[in-house]
């Protein structure tokens, strides 16, 4: 802008204007793994931890997280609609009870306070 190589209007008179302009995302060129299995182990445990987000992890990639999501969407909906239910739909059973028995533990924490 400043160059004059880009020519927005109102971009210096309307802060609206300069907001909507200022409103990309810039994502970098995705790249093969060395090692997929270790890659998405990293990644999965990263999630967990809350260390890492879905956007961190989708632009490391070269992909808009919320169009993945959004996609991912579509694509459980659609199958589901079929009657085919793929296992990575739902989380593991075993995921679920260790949920249920961190959400007594804190129940029983709460109460006893």
């Amino acid at each position: 802008m400043l160059s004059g190589k880009l020519l927005l209007n109102n971009f210096f008179a309307d802060e609206k204007a300069r907001q909507r302009y200022a409103r990309h995302r810039w994502s970098t060129p995705g790249w093969q793994w060395v090692d997929p299995v270790k890659e998405a182990q990293a990644v999965e445990l990263q999630l967990s931890l809350g260390i890492a987000t879905l956007r961190e992890v989708c632009g490391e990639q070269g992909k808009d997280w919320y169009e993945v999501v959004r996609e991912r969407q579509q694509e459980i909906e659609t199958c589901r609609e079929m009657g085919i239910e793929l296992p990575w739909f739902t989380p593991d059973k075993s995921q679920m009870e260790v949920k249920d028995e961190e959400n007594e533990q804190k129940q029983g924490e709460n109460g006893q306070e």
